[in-house]
């Protein structure tokens, strides 16, 4: 049996995250907290001896960083892939989270009826994450990989091969947690094995 680890990070914590603004693809780097939860995460892969055959980052600052600090114990680049960014919430990345309703009488848990606000349809959402990390698999069968990305963009991931048992509103992602799947080749199915492991920063 072929199959494929994909060890999916969250992204370390940024300013935007303490101060729980809505982000979605606005370029904010790491805080100091967050580079030091970048930092933790690259030691357990190291001292706990992880297979990494290679590291993919989305393109936003905060997850590239976090990934850098992954690759450079295994003296590996980081690729850059553009479908694994957060979902983009439009008119609305700035706004801090427990404003929106108030502010625009949006419920968080129905972003799909801000379509006045330019946020991204979630089905476009999964569609895009889930085509990257299927063209991932494909490149590296066989092997481990680690991808870095975003609260919402592995969310939507897990809600599209679960079949919605997983998802936003069910399933917690913390800054710099690892949710480990694996892609069986000849089934082409996904296992989720692991989600939100994150005791290197609790």
């Amino acid at each position: 049996m072929m199959k494929t680890t994909i060890f999916l990070i969250r992204h370390g914590e940024t300013e935007w995250n303490k101060e729980k603004r809505f982000q979605g693809q606005k370029d904010i780097p790491l805080n100091r907290f967050g580079q030091s939860q970048a930092e933790k995460v690259a030691q357990r892969f190291y001292k706990e001896n992880y297979k990494v055959d290679a590291v993919y980052s989305s393109d936003l600052k905060r997850a590239k960083e976090t990934a850098k600090a992954i690759a450079y114990h295994y003296g590996k680049d980081v690729q850059v892939h553009i479908g694994l960014r957060e979902r983009s919430y439009g008119l609305l990345e700035g706004n801090k989270i427990e404003d929106i309703t108030a502010k625009y009488g949006i419920h968080l848990g129905n972003l799909e009826e801000a379509g006045a606000f330019d946020v991204e349809p979630f089905h476009l959402l999964k569609n895009r994450v889930y085509s990257a990390v299927r063209e991932i698999v494909k490149w590296h069968a066989g092997e481990n990989v680690v991808i870095v990305s975003h609260g919402g963009a592995i969310n939507s991931l897990l809600h599209e091969i679960s079949q919605g048992e997983y998802g936003p509103g069910k399933t917690r992602i913390v800054n710099t947690s690892i949710t480990t799947i694996t892609y069986d080749h000849l089934l082409n199915f996904f296992h989720i094995e692991d989600v939100n492991n994150a005791s290197h920063v609790e």
